[in-house]
C-alpha cells in the first residue's frame, strides 16, 4: 500500500509540474513597443498604427508644442489643401476656415487675420499643422511622449472602458498567449479600452504603451461615452425632384401639382472652365412661380460631366473653387434661395481628396448663411471615376442631405439587359451606405425614366447576344404597352412589371417603372429610417407618381 502511495504520490507531481509549465506565462521576449517612432491613431473600431523613421518624427517635436503630420487627420474633421502654385494651405469644415499663406507667414480664422508662431510647416514629406491649432478649431485631441517617440490621435467620438490592472498582468502584441508578450504589466496600471474580442481587451496606458491584456487581468472602472453630438434626427422627410433646364427662357411651368413635393432642384449652373467661371439658365418668373406653389428652390450646380480634365484642373486650383463658391453664393443670398444640390460626376480617382475640399469649403461657406447644402453621389463601390472618387463617409458628415443616385443598375451601356432601379440593388446599395453615413442624412434618388433593352445574335461573338438600349419615359412605356398589346408579368426580385417581346428580328426586354414599383420603393424611406426621396426627373412621370409617393413617404 505505501508503495502504491508514493508510486501515486510521484505521478500527482509530475501532473502538478507539467500544469504549471504549460499554464505560466511565457518568458518576455526581446521586443519594446518603443524600438521605433510610431503614431496611434484611435479609430471606431480599434487602434490603427503607422511608424515613422526617428528624423521624420522629431520634426514633430519643437520647444513649445509638437505637431501633427497632415498624413494621419483623414476623415478627422477637416479637410486640408495645400496649393503648390502660391503656398496657400486650407483647413476647413462647417466651422471653421483657416488660411495660411507659408510664404508670408500670415494666417486668418474665418477672413480675420490671426497671429500664431508658424502653426503649419511645409514639409518635404507633407504638411506639419500645430497640435493646438486643431485642437482649438477642430476638436482633435492629441497627446505625445516624447521621450518613447509616440503620438497620439484620439477619436472624439470615443466609445470604450477605463480600467485598472489587477495585481499582475501581462502586455501581449497580438490576442494570443502564444505570440509576443512584450512585458509585465505590474507597474503599469491605468489602461484606455479601445476593443473587446472574446478574451482581450486592446488598448494603451497612459505612457501610450499599446498591445492586448487578458480580460480577467484588468478592471473596468468607467464607462467613456462620445460627447453630446449635434443631433440631426426628426428631420422632416423630403420630396425633391430635378427639373432639368436647357435654357434661361424657360421660367413658369404649365404642369399640374406635384403633390408632396418640398424641393424642385432647376439645373440652372454648370462649371464651363477651369478658372470657376459657370453658366446661368436662372429665370425670375420660374422662382415667383415655385414660391406660388409652395416649393423651395434648391438650384443644382454642376461640372462638365463630359470634360474630366477641366474638372480636374478646377478642382486643383485654390482660387477656381473660391471664385465659384463666392459667385454662387452671392447669387444664392440675392434670390433668397433656401437650399443647393451640387452634382459633380466623372472625376478622376487622384482627384477624390480635392473633390472633398471643394465639397467642405462650399458647405462651410453655404451654412454660415443658413443655406441647406445637398450632394448627389452614386452608390458605394462602382468605377473609379464615377463611384470611386466619392469619400461618402467625409462628405456625409459635411453636408445636410447626401443624396444618392440610385439608378443605373443597369446603364445605357450594360452589356446586359436589366432594371434601372430593382428593389433589391436599392434597398442594398442603400444599407451599405447606411453602415458609414447617418441615415437622417441619406436621401433615396428614385428614376421616372426606364429603358427598353434591344437584344439580337452577335455577329462578331460565338453564342452571344449584341445589346443596346434606349431611356423612355413612363408615358412613353405605356404608350408602348398600348401599342403592343401585352400583358407584362410581375418580377419579384426587381419587384418590377416586365415584359419581353420579339420584333424586327431583335428582343425587346422592359422593365417598368410605374405606380407599383414606385411605391415599393418609397416604402425603403420609412422602412430604412432615411430622409426621403429625389426623382430624375420632372416631366418623366405621370402624374398619378407623386401622390404614390407622398403617400409613403410624406410625414
Amino acid at each position: 500500500m505505501k508503495k502504491l502511495f508514493s508510486i501515486l504520490f510521484i505521478v500527482l507531481l509530475i501532473i502538478g509540474f507539467y500544469f504549471v509549465r504549460v499554464y505560466e506565462p511565457e518568458e518576455i521576449v526581446e521586443f519594446s513597443v518603443f524600438e521605433s517612432p510610431y503614431v496611434l491613431i484611435e479609430t471606431n473600431n480599434g487602434l490603427n498604427l503607422l511608424e515613422f523613421e526617428e528624423d521624420e518624427f522629431k520634426e514633430l517635436i519643437n520647444n513649445k508644442d509638437y505637431y501633427i503630420p497632415e498624413k494621419v487627420l483623414e476623415n478627422r474633421n477637416v479637410d486640408i489643401d495645400l496649393d503648390l502654385s502660391t503656398g496657400l494651405v486650407t483647413l476647413v469644415n462647417r466651422n471653421y476656415l483657416i488660411k495660411y499663406d507659408s510664404n508670408s507667414k500670415t494666417m486668418t480664422v474665418d477672413h480675420e487675420p490671426v497671429e500664431w508662431d508658424e502653426p503649419i510647416i511645409v514639409g518635404e514629406k507633407g504638411l506639419l499643422i500645430d497640435s493646438s491649432l486643431l485642437e482649438e478649431y477642430f476638436m482633435i485631441s492629441s497627446e505625445i511622449n516624447k521621450e518613447n517617440n509616440v503620438l497620439l490621435i484620439k477619436n472624439k467620438n470615443f466609445n470604450g472602458f477605463s480600467g485598472e490592472i489587477k495585481d499582475t498582468g501581462y502586455l501581449y502584441k497580438k490576442d494570443d498567449l502564444n505570440q509576443g508578450m512584450i512585458r509585465d504589466l505590474t507597474l503599469t496600471s491605468k489602461w484606455r479600452v479601445v476593443s473587446i474580442s472574446d478574451a482581450w481587451y486592446l488598448g494603451y496606458n497612459e505612457f501610450l504603451e499599446f498591445g492586448y491584456i487578458q480580460k480577467d487581468k484588468l478592471k473596468i472602472t468607467n464607462v467613456i461615452e462620445p460627447p453630446e453630438q449635434e443631433k440631426v434626427t426628426n428631420k422632416e422627410k423630403i420630396i425633391l425632384t430635378w427639373d432639368q433646364i436647357y435654357s434661361s427662357n424657360i421660367g413658369k411651368r404649365s404642369i399640374e401639382p406635384m403633390i408632396g413635393v418640398d424641393v424642385i432642384s432647376p439645373t440652372w449652373f454648370k462649371l464651363t472652365d477651369d478658372l470657376g467661371n459657370f453658366n446661368s439658365f436662372l429665370n425670375e418668373s420660374y422662382i415667383s412661380w415655385a414660391r406660388d406653389e409652395g416649393y423651395q428652390v434648391w438650384p443644382l450646380v454642376s461640372n462638365t460631366f463630359g470634360d474630366i480634365e477641366m474638372t480636374s484642373r478646377f478642382l486643383n486650383n485654390v482660387s477656381s473653387r473660391e471664385r465659384l463658391i463666392t459667385e454662387l453664393l452671392e447669387l444664392y443670398k440675392e434670390n433668397n434661395f433656401k437650399g443647393i444640390n451640387v452634382d459633380f460626376e466623372n472625376v478622376y480617382l487622384k482627384d477624390r481628396k480635392k473633390l472633398t475640399q471643394f465639397i467642405s469649403e462650399l458647405t462651410y461657406a453655404f451654412t454660415k448663411e443658413d443655406i441647406i447644402v445637398s450632394v448627389d453621389v452614386t452608390i458605394l463601390g462602382g468605377s473609379e471615376n464615377w463611384s470611386q472618387s466619392y469619400n461618402h463617409k467625409r462628405i456625409g458628415e459635411l453636408v445636410d442631405y447626401l443624396i444618392v443616385m440610385t439608378y443605373d443598375e443597369h446603364w445605357a451601356s450594360s452589356p446586359v439587359s436589366g432594371s434601372v432601379a430593382s428593389y433589391d440593388w436599392v434597398k442594398s446599395s442603400l444599407q451599405e451606405l447606411i453602415k458609414i453615413v447617418d441615415k437622417n442624412k441619406i436621401v433615396m434618388g428614385i428614376p421616372l425614366y426606364t429603358r427598353i433593352w434591344y437584344e439580337e445574335p452577335s455577329r462578331e461573338k460565338v453564342n452571344k447576344m449584341d445589346v443596346s438600349s434606349k431611356a423612355i419615359t413612363m408615358q412613353g412605356q405605356n404608350n408602348l404597352l398600348r401599342d403592343v398589346g401585352l400583358k407584362p408579368i410581375w418580377d419579384e426580385e426587381a419587384r418590377q412589371f416586365y415584359l419581353a417581346y420579339i420584333e424586327d428580328s431583335k428582343v425587346k426586354k422592359i422593365w417598368l417603372e410605374e405606380e407599383v414599383s414606385i411605391k415599393e420603393k418609397s416604402k425603403l424611406v420609412n422602412e430604412l429610417g432615411i430622409s426621403g426621396v429625389a426623382t430624375w426627373s420632372r416631366g418623366f412621370e405621370t402624374n398619378n407618381i407623386w401622390e404614390v409617393i407622398y403617400s409613403e413617404v410624406g410625414e
